[in-house]
């Protein structure tokens, strides 16, 4: 169920060595690339959870030139298949980014009732750095460390750019949380929000996009 997520930024502008031809063409500003988990399908469509700070990345003012900046959403499967997405629902305060894509059927994940207990082993599929490919997906382990008073959660638990999105699961295959942040001096210490947070946020966009989201 683990797909690396593509976000490939570009605008439309006239090309003026072929003017004479009277087209646009296609300029690619940026390609950002993220983790994230396929956790439900219905009929046609397959539902994905990754972080909404790579979903809605901020567009830094030199970007905003003449032309239509375009975000294009893909994910790759672990079979190697692109699959067209589109970022459908989102919640900056939780970083949390539901996405549509039109991907195989999958099977469902469930999402755990309650965080495990302090030192429980968890587990993640991620993309550091985008590595996945087909056929490969890196595999990660570590400890549940508990959460703090603002609802951030803490996981030792290897983590780098590119991870972000990666749904952390607990020994029964449920969803727990997802790495959001992660202290990259340290290399070990990955954050991310409780259970709760996850339900509340599946809930508002079952309610807001009228879905029978199943989890």
């Amino acid at each position: 169920n683990f797909v690396k997520i593509n976000l490939t930024r570009s605008y439309s502008d006239s090309c003026q060595a072929c003017a004479e031809l009277d087209h646009e063409v296609d300029i690619t500003l940026q390609q950002y690339q993220a983790s994230g988990l396929a956790f439900y399908s219905d009929s046609d469509i397959t539902y994905i959870l990754t972080a909404d700070h790579f979903c809605t990345h901020h567009r830094p003012q030199y970007l905003l030139r003449e032309g239509d900046i375009v975000d294009e959403f893909t994910a790759l499967d672990h079979y190697g298949e692109i699959w067209n997405s589109q970022v459908i629902y989102s919640d900056f305060g939780n970083d949390l980014c539901l996405i549509a894509s039109d991907m195989r059927e999958i099977t469902g994940v469930r999402v755990a009732s309650e965080m495990p207990e302090i030192g429980e082993k968890v587990f993640v599929i991620a993309a550091p750095k985008g590595y996945s490919d087909e056929g490969m997906s890196l595999h990660f382990d570590g400890n549940f460390s508990g959460c703090d008073n603002e609802g951030k959660c803490y996981f030792v638990m290897n983590s780098y750019f590119g991870s972000s999105g990666g749904v952390i699961l607990n020994s029964d295959g449920e969803i727990v949380s997802m790495i959001q942040m992660a202290d990259i001096q340290l290399g070990f210490i990955t954050i991310g929000p409780r259970v709760s947070a996850i339900r509340r946020f599946l809930d508002s966009a079952s309610d807001e996009l009228d879905l029978d989201l199943e989890y």
